[in-house]
């Protein structure tokens, strides 16, 4: 994400497109991430609740305004991205819950009737982030169809990894073997072979990656064990990062020193066409 910097994770339920989502012009409002922005906004309201004297009126503007901007990245989800985004929409609904609570609770507070029209925005906020959830995703519909045949075909192994390793990236992945790194990985997972793409052909049968799915979707007993939240999932020096990563963050996890940062470059986008399909924004750039 724009927040982060890491890809999302797989879940137990597959393909997200929430990276897509996050990692779009609509996620920030210039260089600040709009997840930041609702991060804050999110501690405000709980810093306010503990407050005994807080003013319930600033209370119930602050749910107001997140649930007001909820419905408005909803409809952006909706109408303009055609992407489900399952964080988004979970925190547009919580948007909506505590506004409810807000307007319930301040009105029997003043021994009045809850409006009727706040009640109603609140339904149409939740409602909003149903949609947003469960949108079809029209766009990548058509790779999501390649990226199963893949799967179907691979499985219970990863698809093969196209493009060709440099000696920094095999470098890298002898280097995380060597020092008892581990990636435990699903073969059904996107995020998984994207971070197996990141190292190329040569070096990913090098790097200690863990395939942790049956055939069913269960993990075998060695992942159970790791308790892992979701895949791809990194553990270094015993301690987890979720998420593809890009090579230089692995670098500088692992203290790899053999090569500098600049000889472990980002992929191009190209590369993974193949798992998410053509790149949203090479399409706007050459659309205009």
């Amino acid at each position: 994400t724009k927040l982060s910097g890491i890809k999302a994770l797989c879940l137990a339920t597959g393909a997200s497109s929430c990276s897509k989502v996050l990692e779009s012009p609509w996620a920030s409002i210039g260089p600040v991430p709009l997840a930041a922005i609702g991060l804050l906004a999110y501690f405000g309201i709980f810093s306010l609740s503990l407050t005994k004297d807080a003013d319930k009126n600033i209370l119930w503007w602050l749910c107001f305004g997140m649930s007001l901007v909820s419905l408005v990245l909803m409809a952006v989800l909706t109408l303009k991205l055609h992407l489900p985004c399952t964080y988004c929409a979970a925190s547009a609904f919580i948007s909506a819950c505590l506004l409810l609570v807000m307007e319930t609770g301040k009105r029997r507070a003043e021994r009045l009737e809850s409006r009727r029209a706040v009640l109603a925005f609140s339904g149409l906020v939740a409602l909003a982030a149903l949609r947003g959830a469960t949108i079809a995703d029209a766009k990548v519909s058509v790779n999501i169809d390649t990226w199963n045949e893949l799967t179907q075909r691979y499985k219970p192994e990863h698809p093969p990894v196209l493009s060709d390793s440099s000696e920094a990236e095999t470098a890298l992945a002898r280097h995380l073997s060597t020092i008892g790194a581990a990636c435990y990985t699903a073969w059904w997972c996107p995020h998984c072979q994207e971070q197996r793409e990141n190292f190329g052909k040569q070096a990913v049968d090098i790097a200690p990656f863990v395939q942790c799915s049956t055939l069913s979707r269960r993990p075998i007993e060695l992942c159970t064990e790791k308790d892992l939240d979701g895949y791809p999932t990194w553990i270094i020096g015993g301690k987890k990062f979720g998420g593809a990563r890009e090579l230089r963050s692995l670098a500088e996890l692992s203290n790899f020193t053999e090569y500098p940062l600049e000889d472990l470059p980002i992929r191009d986008p190209k590369n993974f066409e193949y798992i998410w399909g053509p790149d949203d924004s090479e399409d706007s750039n050459q659309n205009s």
